[in-house]
């Protein structure tokens, strides 16, 4: 019933998502440690030059 539980939690119905759950209620040694994200990730600011490909769409037309 706990997995059930924990499952539902998560959004998660499907059968492999159960079981995974009862493996990691089961199987607490198996459990990974949760990720550790750095709060201070650099945003990337990336603007890609798509203009070769406006050619092969048909020109400026389909931007």
């Amino acid at each position: 019933m706990d997995a059930l539980t924990l499952a539902a939690e998560n959004g998660r119905t499907d059968t492999d998502s159960i079981r995974q759950c009862y493996y990691m209620i089961a199987r607490k040694e198996f459990r990974p440690d949760p990720l550790k994200l750095v709060s201070t990730t650099p945003i990337l600011d990336y603007n890609p030059n798509l203009s070769a490909y406006d050619g092969l769409m048909g020109g400026e037309v389909n931007v």
